[in-house]
């Protein structure tokens, strides 16, 4: 890849994002082999210059939750309504909660829905390596696909997850691969225990609520 072929990967995302000033509905989208906001990389999208003046509807999948991209839905809340995330993730625990405040914090009257979408992560002890948990992930995923309501053993439905992603190309690694349950002196330290944000996360829930029932929209 030639220099000017890597400056242009490397200013698209933001270049793209700039010319949007009409635009209502946004999506983007990564997958489980190429996560937006790569671990180590860093997220290449500057969420939190982004300025979408009229955005109202953004949905976000495979991606990492970062202060950027806080930044970037607490700058919109005077147009977005709808904010869905799906199979997003964060590298600890606390950027979940810190979005939940922040957006709460702002309290936004427009807001009728903010979605995060629970997937199945495999459990991490039936699996001796990161090739052979990323083969038996893909086989889960597409089994729920096939069957949303299939019982699948050593899985778990996580909303928060919190993972990294692999160094040479960008798949993903949740804590359920790595985490080793003794090393949690309690909740707060333990990533795989979601109850800390929950608090935040019913909150913001109460507020949808609030915003559906003043503009008089069925659940």
């Amino acid at each position: 890849m030639t220099v000017a072929q890597e400056g242009f990967l490397t200013s698209f995302p933001s270049n793209f994002l700039a010319h949007l000033p009409g635009v209502e509905y946004l999506r983007l989208a990564g997958n489980h082999d190429a996560v937006i906001g790569h671990y180590e990389s860093g997220n290449p999208i500057p969420w939190a210059a982004v300025q979408i003046p009229q955005l109202r509807f953004f949905e976000l999948e495979y991606s990492y939750l970062d202060e950027g991209l806080a930044n970037f839905l607490v700058n919109h809340q005077n147009t977005l309504e709808k904010i869905y995330l799906r199979r997003c993730l964060a590298e600890e625990k606390s950027n979940w909660r810190e979005l939940f405040r922040r957006v709460l914090e702002k309290n936004p009257r427009q807001l009728v829905e903010f979605t995060v979408l629970a997937y199945p992560v495999r459990k991490r002890t039936i699996y001796a390596t990161h090739e052979e948990w990323n083969i038996a992930q893909h086989e889960l995923e597409e089994a729920m696909r096939d069957d949303p309501e299939e019982d699948v053993e050593d899985e778990r439905n996580r909303k928060f997850v919190v993972a990294k992603t692999c160094e040479s190309y960008g798949a993903i690694e949740p804590k359920e691969l790595y985490h080793d349950p003794e090393d949690d002196e309690d909740d707060e330290s333990n990533p795989l225990d979601e109850s800390d944000i929950v608090k935040e996360w019913d909150e913001l829930q109460k507020l949808v609520k609030r915003n559906r029932d003043a503009a008089r929209l069925s659940r």
